[in-house]
């Protein structure tokens, strides 16, 4: 899969907690990510193809079913 972040969505890595957050800007809903999914994420949206645990196979379904991530293969 590659994927990117719809253009209200803002990711933040969170350097000394560790993790991240996503934010929708439309909605300020957020979502906290452990440091495990951060790093996958950040794989992700930079174009690699990281291999996905299935936790993070969850999360991604989750994030395109909320149209905060958007799958670009499927365009």
């Amino acid at each position: 899969m590659t994927a990117r972040l719809a253009p209200w969505v803002t990711f933040t890595r969170l350097p000394y907690a560790g993790g991240a957050v996503l934010v929708d800007g439309s909605t300020l809903t957020a979502a906290e990510c452990t440091e495990t999914d951060a790093e996958f994420l950040t794989a992700l949206l930079a174009g690699s193809r990281p291999r996905p645990r299935p936790a993070q196979r969850v999360l991604v379904a989750d994030l395109v079913s909320r149209a905060w991530l958007i799958d670009v293969e499927e365009q």
